[in-house]
């Protein structure tokens, strides 16, 4: 069941320029009951808080980890090289996959040109598959 509160509902639809006022509106002869009428009549229930799951967010431990490729950075030899970059987020106890978007991939990208001091236009972003190919990294993945 889905409680809802009539007031802000009469408000809402108010708001709206519903009809709610209108005498007749149910289509029933000779039923003069307005919307209004009918939410007004309706029963009230006792709205209890749903049990919800207990948080299991404390035992969850998610990492985040984005690959990047970098041309002509210094740091791995200047114009017409390659090197390659992670960023990884440990112990994310907080995860909403949903924040893992345009934006925050944007912000990786500023971060690693900064880091890196090259334009954002000479990253890539990578698999971890490629990323692993390219590199001797023995990571603990």
């Amino acid at each position: 069941m889905r409680p809802i509160d009539a007031d802000a509902l009469i408000m809402e639809m108010d708001a709206g320029c519903v009809p709610i006022r209108d005498k007749g509106i149910s289509g029933i002869t000779g039923d003069e009951s307005c919307i209004k009428d009918y939410i007004d009549k309706a029963p009230t229930i006792k709205a209890e808080p749903e049990e919800s799951e207990p948080d299991m967010s404390r035992f969850a431990d998610v990492t985040v980890a984005l690959h990047f490729e970098v041309r002509n950075s210094k740091i791995w030899g200047g114009k017409g090289t390659v090197g390659y970059t992670r960023l990884v987020y440990d112990s994310c106890q907080e995860f909403d996959y949903r924040n893992i978007n345009n934006i925050f991939i944007e912000n990786q990208f500023n971060i690693v040109a900064h880091a890196a001091n090259v334009d954002k236009s000479d990253i890539r972003l990578i698999s971890k598959q490629e990323y692993d190919e390219n590199t001797e990294d023995d990571e603990d993945d």
